[in-house]
Parts: structure tokens; C-alpha cells; sequence
């Protein structure tokens, strides 16, 4: 198990991350950020499927860390999922800029799909099985991959269940099944 919780914002919300956990658990210490991510250390074991009502985070789990190559990946995972248990891998890039302030001709999708091909064609064989597809099923253990240009992929895992995940917006796409709209404004959009 590790001890450090990652948490995912939109760029330039990591203040109010920092701030919001803070009030929330005040147990974890701050850890180490890079724009649209914040880790945290926590005195006891992260568990994966760990509930957090934050405002401001829109993807958390048990983070495992930096990693070069698929091999590190597939230690560090290796040290916290249960031996045979399959796996969802999901790969995304966290935000570059905030959202409608991308570069010209930015997009999100390349660099995410390429590292998701280099850990896919690396798998282990009878370590985990990989699970087809990337979005997760309630109970799913999911292996999050964030990319970022220049940056080691950094590693974390998740378990779903209902309720406990967030759809998560810029560069980083859901893991769980969209949920149908309810509530008045959802009724206004079916017309």
C-alpha cells in the first residue's frame, strides 16, 4: 500500500485543493504538485477506493508515483494490487492550460494514446489481466496513467464503486459509465 493520495484539478485550482484538503483531512501533509496535480502524504495507508467529498478535485486515488517506463509501472502496481486481480488501465494527459486556453492547434488525446500503447504492448502476461476497454465498471481496480510533455507518466490506482468517482473534464476523460442528468436543469436539457 502507499501512502501518498493523488488529486487531479483543473490548472491553477491546486491553491484551492491545498486549501480544501486541508479543512477536510487535515491529517495528510502536503506532498509534491505540478499544474493540475497534487499529492499528498498521508500517515496511514491510501486505500484506492478511499471516499473524498472534494469540491475541487475531479479524479483521486492511492498515487504510486513517478515512472520512466512501463516496467516501473508494472512493479509499483505489482506492490499494491492483489496478485491476479484484472485491471482497467486509464491513461490521460492532465490539463496544459485551463480550459479554452490551449495552444493553437492543441489537443489532447496524442500523448495519452501513445504511452496507453507502450504500456498495453508491454503488459505482463499472467501478472494482471488487462481489462479490454477504459471505461470502468463499478468494482473495477483501475491503473490511472497522467502524461504530461517532458514529465515522467505518473502512476496511481483507483478502485470504483458508485458514487465515489468523478467525471473528470479537460484532458482527462471519465473512467465510469456517465450517470443520466436528474434534477430540473437535466429535465430542461432532454426536451
Amino acid at each position: 500500500m502507499t501512502h501518498f493520495l493523488f488529486c487531479v484539478c483543473q490548472l491553477g485550482a491546486e491553491p484551492a485543493v491545498k486549501f480544501e484538503l486541508a479543512a477536510l483531512r487535515p491529517e495528510l501533509r502536503f506532498a509534491y504538485s505540478r499544474p493540475g496535480l497534487v499529492t499528498f502524504k498521508s500517515p496511514t495507508p491510501v486505500a484506492a477506493d478511499a471516499p473524498l467529498p472534494a469540491v475541487f478535485v475531479r479524479a483521486f486515488g492511492a498515487s504510486l508515483g513517478p515512472a520512466d517506463d512501463a516496467t516501473k509501472v508494472f512493479t509499483m502496481l505489482s506492490g499494491t494490487c492483489p496478485p491476479g486481480h484484472p485491471v482497467r488501465l486509464h491513461v490521460w494527459e492532465r490539463d496544459v492550460s485551463r480550459p479554452g486556453e490551449e495552444p493553437p492547434g492543441f489537443r489532447y488525446g496524442p500523448r495519452a494514446a501513445e504511452a496507453r500503447a507502450a504500456l498495453v504492448a508491454a503488459w505482463p502476461e499472467g501478472q494482471h489481466p488487462l481489462l479490454a476497454g477504459e471505461v470502468a465498471e463499478p468494482g473495477d481496480w483501475v491503473l490511472d496513467v497522467i502524461v504530461a510533455e517532458g514529465e515522467p507518466w505518473w502512476s496511481a490506482t483507483t478502485s470504483t464503486a458508485p458514487a465515489t468517482r468523478r467525471s473528470r473534464a479537460g484532458g482527462s476523460p471519465s473512467t465510469c459509465r456517465p450517470r443520466r442528468p436528474r434534477g430540473p436543469i437535466a429535465s430542461s436539457r432532454r426536451r
